[in-house]
């Protein structure tokens, strides 16, 4: 990567011969040969200091100044790579790659250049939204290169502590999505329309090639306080979940537990995000419109488990005030759906109710419920 003789080159030489060299090369070669060298341990007629320096900054040339990343995963969406994904070598070598561009950030000097983030890495790859005939959609995610790699590599950063970084940058893109097409059909939108759009396939398939339970988890977690903190309304937000999560949360059971139980009845989310959470995993339908019909099943399923937990003096004595006044709410969310004669078919709800205020009844003075 070289060490003192690089200063003797005059500049013009160095753009052009040297630099060329790597910028013309093979993404993932010239990717594994620079990282490699940021850790590189130094010997008496090395300076290491010099070679890092130079590691550095031809990664912000050829990563970052021209679009490295990108390049990596137009590589591994190219036809010709896209033949050899059922070998068993291939998902490895995704997975390889996906590691080192994720590993940037962390190897690189505390001085280095600030363009060496994983933001700089997650933007090219949500870049790839406009490359049609690179992404190929309508492939299945493990035979589709280009998914794999976008896949790998956010799942890598995710469990780098960056899951906040790439829901900023998700956020503001799907929101325009939506946007536009609420503005072009009156406010009002199906699923219909937003399948009808190429770049909605994009947000569909991004989210399905992350299969790490725990980076989804993450991240949906930090999409919906990104929601949150855009004072995203609740049309929007019922919108941008399901671009992300409805194809995910019908094909995976761990998807669709995530939201119906550990966001639910664990976490604790701003009251405006479980509204949203009921809306899309509860309901299954967009706000506004009649629940007659709409998994009805379901929703008295999750009320029996909350009025459960609510009830439990166990609960009250135990659990942290927010999670007390978290179910609190929920169980208020979705007692609000229900119909008189639906309550009175449920065993048990009524004593349940009756207990649980008995239980609760701090927090049902301060308005929770």
């Amino acid at each position: 990567v070289a060490s003192n003789w690089l200063a003797c080159f005059p500049f013009s030489a160095q753009k052009y011969v040297y630099d060329v060299f790597f910028v013309h090369g093979f993404a993932t070669e010239v990717l594994q040969i620079l990282v490699s060298f940021l850790r590189h341990n130094g010997s008496d007629d090395i300076d290491i200091n010099v070679v890092i320096s130079n590691s550095e900054r031809l990664l912000v040339l050829c990563l970052l100044e021209n679009y490295g990343v990108l390049q990596i995963a137009r590589e591994f969406g190219s036809p010709s790579k896209s033949k050899g994904f059922n070998d068993e070598w291939m998902k490895p070598n995704v997975s390889r790659i996906a590691q080192v561009v994720a590993s940037i950030p962390d190897k690189a000097r505390m001085n280095s250049p600030t363009s060496l983030s994983s933001q700089q890495i997650i933007v090219q790859l949500l870049s790839l939204e406009e490359e049609r005939e690179v992404l190929d959609t309508s492939d299945e995610i493990d035979k589709n290169g280009a998914l794999l790699f976008i896949g790998e590599t956010f799942s890598r950063i995710c469990r780098r502590g960056s899951a906040d970084l790439l829901a900023s940058e998700l956020i503001p893109r799907v929101l325009r999505l939506v946007n536009s097409c609420l503005s072009s059909n009156d406010s009002s939108i199906n699923e219909d329309v937003l399948e009808s759009k190429p770049e909605a396939v994009f947000w569909l398939k991004m989210m399905e090639s992350i299969t790490d339970p725990y980076t989804t988890e993450r991240i949906s977690e930090q999409i919906l306080h990104e929601l949150a903190s855009q004072d995203t309304n609740d049309v929007q937000a019922y919108w941008v979940l399901w671009l992300f999560f409805h194809r995910i949360f019908n094909l995976r059971a761990s998807v669709r537990s995530m939201f119906v139980d550990t966001f639910i009845l664990w976490k604790v989310f701003p009251f405006s995000c479980l509204k949203w959470i009921l809306q899309f995993a509860v309901c299954e339908c967009p706000p506004g419109t009649s629940l007659s019909g709409h998994n009805r099943p379901g929703l008295l399923k999750i009320i029996q488990r909350l009025l459960a937990t609510w009830s439990k003096k166990e609960f009250v004595q135990t659990a942290p005030i927010e999670q007390q006044a978290y179910i609190t709410a929920g169980l208020g969310l979705s007692l609000e759906t229900m119909s008189k004669e639906e309550l009175d078919g449920m065993k048990d709800a009524m004593p349940l109710i009756l207990q649980g205020v008995s239980c609760n009844y701090p927090l049902l003075s301060c308005g929770c419920l």
